[in-house]
């Protein structure tokens, strides 16, 4: 809809739509609509835009026993098939996350910890502890809980793309704010989260680590000595060199162009990247290197 494009113009008025909208209500071809193009929404109204994609992509719980059996296959059930040509670098999430840091956390967490919880509904009915990670920062410990499963959602290895887009977003913004100046140790922070976050974000943690070595190095150390997420980022190491879920540069860089965002900066091509062929042991084995080119988003 053109009025999506031009939102950005009054962003009251871009407030007071979304706001009004019911994400119960609103007919399917319009929640999907908003979803796959929302023009300049997300930018004019980040607060109400993510009160709505929360609220159209987090169904609230059915009793009905066919709902039930869908959400054995997915935590998202219908709307997954419109994130299939979202760019890799989160699209909306990415646009919502640099307008206000606030409600762009509150999606991403929003839509990784709902998914999370539906991986730990499986452990549960199998009647199996959910696994977690303790990693010991300087003044605190915190706990992430997820397998190797959810850990590979960043790479797009799952039952939904959702999470996946979320945390693509998620890795873009935190690229940008690096390399905008701000301390490594406040962006670690917001990408982690309150203890009990998913495992998830460890993945996101880890490759910011690994692309700004330099910066991150003091604060990373943690998580480069942990040996439970050594393991995962061991599988992270193998899956990123065989190329899998590589994505098309030219695709994302003609999407940043067309939203005029400060994704113009972020490339797609990650497991090309010098910094991703390496293991994070041997990262921390190498305090000085410094990968060059632009930062991407696998």
């Amino acid at each position: 809809m053109i009025v999506f494009t031009f939102a950005n113009l009054n962003p009251t008025a871009a407030a007071g739509y979304l706001s009004g909208i019911n994400a119960e209500r609103i007919n399917h071809h319009d929640q999907e609509t908003l979803l796959k193009s929302p023009g300049t929404m997300p930018e004019a109204a980040p607060g109400p835009y993510a009160d709505f994609v929360l609220g159209t992509l987090i169904e609230k719980d059915d009793p009905d026993r066919y709902s039930r059996r869908r959400r054995d296959y997915g935590p998202f059930e219908i709307h997954d098939h419109v994130f299939l040509d979202t760019p890799a670098d989160g699209g909306a999430f990415l646009t919502v996350l640099n307008a206000s840091r606030e409600d762009g956390l509150r999606i991403v967490r929003g839509l990784v910890e709902h998914a999370t919880q539906w991986r730990r509904e499986q452990y549960q009915r199998e009647r199996r502890p959910f696994p977690h990670i303790n990693i010991t920062f300087p003044g605190n410990a915190q706990r992430f809980e997820g397998d190797l499963t959810v850990y590979r959602w960043a790479r797009a290895s799952g039952p939904s793309l959702i999470p996946a887009t979320a945390l693509r977003a998620l890795e873009a913004w935190g690229h940008l704010e690096i390399e905008a100046g701000r301390p490594f140790t406040e962006v670690l922070e917001d990408i982690l989260g309150p203890n009990g976050s998913s495992v998830a974000f460890l993945s996101v943690a880890v490759d910011l680590a690994l692309s700004h070595w330099q910066a991150a190095a003091d604060a990373a150390w943690p998580l480069a000595t942990n040996p439970r997420l050594l393991q995962l980022d061991e599988d992270r190491f193998r899956h990123d060199i065989s190329g899998v879920n590589r994505f098309s540069e030219r695709s994302a860089d003609s999407s940043c162009r067309s939203r005029g965002s400060r994704c113009a900066t972020v490339s797609t091509d990650a497991p090309g990247r010098h910094d991703r062929t390496l293991r994070l042991p041997r990262r921390c084995q190498h305090p000085r290197a410094s990968p060059g080119g632009h930062r991407t988003i696998a």
